[in-house]
């Protein structure tokens, strides 16, 4: 009676510590699939930071060109200006 009580307390052991297992692995599942979603949203807004760094690097590059007009056509004009009215 007793060696059958004892087994009878082991096998409930047994059963709490499966039953706290899966648990544990379905609480890392949902960890799992959770990390999941917000690696793809992150890889969303990853894609979407390129593509509006892309359009601020070519909005930089003709600010620039723009610039280097400006100036070159000013440093002529001037350089016009006064050779001639220099005279």
């Amino acid at each position: 009676m007793v060696l059958n009580r004892s087994y009878i307390q082991q096998i409930e052991n047994y059963k709490y510590k499966v039953k706290q297992t899966d648990e544990l692995e379905a609480n890392l599942r949902t960890q799992i699939e959770n990390f999941r979603t917000i690696d793809m949203s992150q890889q969303e807004s990853i894609e979407i930071l390129e593509k509006h760094k892309g359009k601020l690097e070519e909005k930089l590059r003709l600010t620039k060109t723009t610039r280097v007009i400006y100036t070159s056509i000013g440093i002529i004009g001037g350089l016009y200006l006064g050779y001639n009215y220099g005279k």
